[in-house]
């Protein structure tokens, strides 16, 4: 271009006289050969805009069954999702992530569930009055979107003691406190005889369609106990049963809900103070309209956790996986899943709950779940966060971690107390891979 510039200025030619000098055309040349160009960039315009609406065009029609339409589309939308059960959209799921395959509805699912997750709540759309966030993304972003919440983010848990001694209802279980308020709403705790149990740090969310769509049978198949009493000294691990429906619950520190619709209604009712079709978390004391999220919101939103993708990485065998199971962390934090003969990424959990002992407790909110009774927290992504660890944060380190383990697994940490330090340090190295 300089030299051209330079040559332009010493003949004094504009770019289009350059040219045809150059390629020695005559003026006429010239002329048609700029026209028969301009004629070719206009068609090729032509093309890339028609293309472009056609594709647009095809993308509503793919949407609504290649029926044609928009409101074909959105009647789609709500036959394929809103109509089915729980137990349809898990298998549903099931499938899509073991063949890879993704239908047209389901990518636009998982689209609409990304914009919601980045979403801004406002007080139009039924945001609090009380609430802890105005998005899913202001706590699931570590180290990216449906990710951990940061380091220094915490729920407080509140509760009044088993559930049957203040509510005959089987989902009135816990209360997560809102830390915000709107204008004109003084803030509150959760009333008498509620009171504060515990912590909680928002949980990485991505990959969790994997743990859902575990068969139930494969985890009850771990289970060395049919209730929460296990023999002193024995790794035990049970399953709790889902009293609502089918299925087997999963989710949750205390093994509170099966599936991710249920866990994402009681998000968007605690903390954003939203409401749902489900029970208990269907009304509130806003001007908002109850429900102030569709059905449909909340299946996209289950679509954009499930399908996003699983955190952590390849795991080979070495020295570290070897004291992983040496030590005994394998008896829990590990689990040979599979979906129609497709393999489930190992998270490291077995989806059953043990004992952790009395460093542990908390008040026993759910007689199910007793207080020193937790669900085995999968360790994939541990290589992306940098800590506190522990449901409730309270392990500065991977190796406090370990040391704050007791009852089914006080065993385990006496084994790995009973390393050396360097095998003690390759452990801990391992972990972080994960």
């Amino acid at each position: 271009m300089r030299l051209r510039s330079r040559y332009q200025r010493d003949v004094g030619l504009s770019s289009d006289e350059l040219i045809d000098s150059l390629m020695l055309r005559s003026p006429s040349e010239a002329w048609m050969s700029r026209a028969r160009a301009k004629i070719l960039w206009l068609a090729l315009l032509g093309v890339a805009l028609l293309t472009t609406l056609w594709a647009g065009a095809q993308l509503v029609i793919d949407e609504a069954g290649d029926d044609g339409g928009a409101a074909a589309f959105a009647a789609l939308g709500a036959e394929l999702l809103t109509s089915q059960g729980f137990t349809e959209r898990v298998e549903m799921r099931a499938k899509a992530l073991a063949s890879g395959v993704h239908s047209t509805q389901l990518k636009a699912s998982i689209a609409r569930g990304r914009a919601l997750f980045y979403q801004v709540r406002t007080v139009e759309q039924g945001l609090g009055p009380g609430y802890n966030g105005v998005s899913c993304a202001e706590c699931h972003a570590r180290p990216n979107p449906p990710g951990r919440g940061p380091a220094g983010r915490f729920a407080r848990v509140f509760s009044a003691g088993p559930r049957q001694t203040y509510s005959p209802s089987p989902t009135a279980e816990a209360r997560v406190a809102q830390s915000r308020w709107l204008a004109g709403h003084a803030s509150r705790l959760p009333p008498a005889p509620f009171r504060e149990i515990g912590r909680r740090r928002p949980p990485d969310l991505r990959g969790l369609g994997w743990i859902e769509v575990v068969p139930v049978e494969q985890i009850q198949r771990q289970t060395k106990c049919d209730s929460p009493k296990a023999p002193p000294g024995q790794v035990c691990g049970w399953a709790p049963p889902k009293e609502r429906g089918a299925g087997s619950l999963r989710f949750g520190a205390k093994m509170v809900t099966a599936t991710l619709e249920e866990f994402i209604t009681g998000a968007l009712y605690f903390e954003h103070g939203q409401t749902t079709r489900a029970p208990m978390m269907n009304r509130d004391d806003d001007d908002v309209a109850d429900p102030e999220v569709s059905e449909q919101d909340v299946i996209d939103l289950a679509n954009y956790v499930a399908f996003s993708p699983p955190p952590g990485g390849d795991v080979f065998e070495g020295k570290g996986l070897k004291l992983f199971r040496q030590v005994g962390c394998a008896d829990c934090h590990w689990g040979d899943f599979e979906i129609d003969g497709t393999e489930v990424p190992q998270f490291w959990s077995d989806l059953l709950v043990h004992n952790l002992g009395e460093h542990h407790a908390e008040l026993d909110y759910e007689e199910r779940t007793p207080g020193t009774h937790w669900r085995t927290l999968p360790l994939w992504g541990l290589r992306d966060h940098q800590g506190p660890y522990l449901t409730n944060g309270s392990a500065k380190t991977l190796a406090d971690a370990v040391m704050r383990h007791g009852g089914e697994a006080l065993q385990s940490r006496k084994r790995y107390q009973e390393l050396d330090e360097g095998e003690q340090n390759e452990l801990v190295t391992f972990l972080k891979t994960l």
